[in-house]
């Protein structure tokens, strides 16, 4: 029994915004709490240990031949992880109020995707880099809050 606790509270924690999980866990996480099994328990502890961890950090080696086009592709990627991450985030807290398991709603190492841009001052597009890093849009969109960017500017 106290296994069952262990691996559906893990099912709440913030970390597992940072595993690429079979999307049917979250029923088989609703049908443990619902009617824990040992079936079911099994299966759900199957897909936690086969998940794969996801990468958090991207280096983008910026340098002069690289076009805005060539930045916006690197960082459409990026947006796409933080935003799914956002979506997991949003629904672990939907269920954590749903089973009460408010410990885990206001975690402080919530999920975040790091962004570097190395030798920013190499760039012939300057404009959106300062978009991205001032402003945290790109293209007038905003940047998910789980997405951080920083970058280096190397002295010549």
């Amino acid at each position: 029994h106290d296994i069952v606790k262990v691996l559906l509270d893990s099912a709440d924690h913030s970390a597992l915004d940072l595993l690429e999980v079979d999307p049917s866990v979250d029923e088989l996480v609703k049908q443990a709490r619902e009617m824990p099994s040992s079936d079911g328990v099994a299966k759900l502890l199957q897909k936690f240990l086969t998940a794969q961890p996801q990468k958090t950090f991207f280096k983008l080696s910026v340098h002069a031949a690289l076009t805005p086009d060539n930045v916006k592709e690197f960082m459409k990627e990026k947006i796409d992880i933080a935003q799914s991450i956002e979506r997991r985030r949003i629904e672990r807290r939907r269920n954590a109020r749903h089973f009460a398991a408010e410990k885990f709603v206001q975690s402080s190492t919530e999920a975040t995707i790091v962004v570097f841009f190395d030798e920013i001052n190499t760039s012939t597009c300057m404009g959106l880099f300062k978009e991205i890093l001032v402003d945290r849009t790109m293209e007038g969109e905003p940047i998910p809050d789980s997405l951080f960017v920083v970058a280096a500017c190397n002295p010549h």
